[in-house]
């Protein structure tokens, strides 16, 4: 063995540290699959067709609601409870989702939320009241969605490394496909069949997602902590020359010691109160401008048809070695906020046409690239448990950000105020995340014994048993 193995991780670059990890990743076999491989390619599209069956049911539960109304004839704040409960769950269940897929597989938890979902949707075709659909719809069916969503993305990432920014823009791209089918299906169920056999027929199609998910082939992969060791005993070891089990709470402390992580979901936190706020009130402020009804429902589809190509072309100039996704992540955010900010001053229905064009690929470059620049920023070893924290405060984020533009109406009796409100925290975060590249160097000093806080060398995943 030479003598540059018997270097430690502090008295490298960083990048010979993470190149010098890679090496002995693939060395010690934890790379059982060729990255971009044909079957890596499979796992894209069936993570596609899973993203669609999420958003499609999710986004398209305005159609439910017109039929719940119809049929139950209770009150609207009531009824939109029964949508309400799933987004809510899907935040709470993400974190729960992440730790489930370090400790068995993306294929396991993927099949268990199709399966929990698909029995939200067969039950619900037996409910004789709204409360019924509380437990049936929203906490199954919510529930299910929030264990198939993480392990699709995560294990895009797994699988793709020359194409990660594509293989996660054509992933993202499911939720505009999804949406456009699912909403076409629950009106042709609805009015071939009715309300229950509607309910009963979709838990069919959402079954489907379990065979999307057996595609989602488990990597073999030994999650031992690196760490060169002096004296050439072995290249492998723990970080503390002894095995230990790190909880899941250990993963999550750990990760919540990592600067640039924090300020990371920060920033998409405040970015996800402001992008939201056109999605739920574009709409009604174009409605205020006195838009005919026919034409304003042509504003959010436009911005879903116009967010695809911008999913694809960024997430294709994303894989050049020249681009730093982190920063062209960081001026989405920017980007949107202006045209957030100057759509209050768009009075007639060609402008807010022109607006949503522009806006749709701005959002779809903020979803498409989000993913694969948390796996710069904490690794992909521990991308199932930074996700499922990110999704969760994203979750809380969504949850509170059309209130806070509706209270902003109420109050100035304009949607100026919530417009300029939501492009600025985009700015904000943009700003933020582009400040935190500065501070890398900061943050790296925080680091124990001068490993990284990136967490490249040392994982915190749950490790297995080790060998004697």
């Amino acid at each position: 063995m030479s003598e540059e193995n018997f270097k430690k991780p502090q008295d490298m670059p960083e990048d010979d540290t993470e190149l010098h990890a890679q090496h002995l990743l693939s060395k010690n076999g934890q790379t059982s699959e060729e990255s971009d491989s044909g079957l890596g390619w499979v796992i894209v599209f069936a993570s596609f067709f899973s993203h669609a069956m999420f958003f499609g049911i999710n986004l398209s539960f305005g159609v439910i609601y017109v039929f719940l109304l119809e049929y139950f004839d209770m009150n609207r704040g009531d009824t939109a409870w029964i949508g309400s409960i799933p987004t809510g769950l899907l935040s709470m269940v993400a974190p729960v989702a992440g730790i489930l897929t370090d400790k068995y597989d993306c294929r396991a938890v993927t099949i268990s939320g199709a399966v929990i979902a698909s029995s939200g949707f067969v039950i619900s075709s037996f409910a004789t009241s709204i409360d019924y659909l509380y437990i049936s719809y929203g906490v199954l069916v919510g529930i299910g969605l929030g264990l198939m969503l993480l392990p699709s993305k995560v294990v895009v990432n797994q699988y793709m490394k020359k194409r990660r920014a594509l293989a996660n823009g054509i992933c993202s791209s499911g939720s505009g496909a999804g949406t456009m089918a699912f909403s076409a299906m629950f009106r042709a169920l609805r009015t071939s069949y009715g309300l229950s056999g509607m309910f009963l027929i979709s838990g069919a199609v959402v079954l489907n997602a379990a065979v999307c998910g057996y595609l989602y082939r488990p990597k073999k992969q030994r999650q031992r902590a690196l760490y060169p060791a002096p004296g050439g005993a072995s290249e492998l070891q723990s970080k503390d020359k002894v095995c230990c089990k790190i909880s899941p709470i250990q993963g999550y402390t750990h990760l919540l010691h990592n600067i640039q992580y924090c300020l990371f979901i920060l920033c998409n936190a405040l970015s996800t109160i402001g992008i939201f706020v056109p999605f739920a009130h574009l709409p009604r402020r174009a409605r205020d401008l006195q838009v005919p009804e026919h034409q304003v429902a042509w504003l959010l589809p436009m911005v879903g048809f116009a967010s695809v190509p911008g999913r694809l072309f960024f997430g294709w100039i994303g894989d050049f070695s020249c681009v730093n996704i982190r920063v062209l992540w960081a001026w989405s955010n920017i980007l949107c906020g202006l045209c957030v900010i100057v759509c209050p001053f768009l009075r007639s229905f060609p402008l807010l046409m022109g607006f949503a064009a522009i806006f749709g690929p701005l959002s779809g470059i903020w979803t498409g690239l989000k993913t694969v620049a948390l796996v710069d920023v904490v690794g992909l070893e521990n991308l199932s448990k930074a996700l499922g924290l990110m999704m969760f405060l994203q979750g809380l984020s969504g949850f509170i950000s059309s209130p806070l533009a509706g209270w902003l109406y109420d109050v100035t009796g304009t949607y100026a105020a919530s417009f300029y409100t939501a492009g600025a925290l985009c700015i904000c975060g943009g700003i933020m995340v582009l400040s935190q590249m500065k501070l890398r160097n900061v943050c790296k000093q925080r680091g124990p014994d001068g490993v990284d806080v990136k967490f490249t060398v040392v994982s915190v995943v749950d490790p297995v048993k080790c060998d004697d």
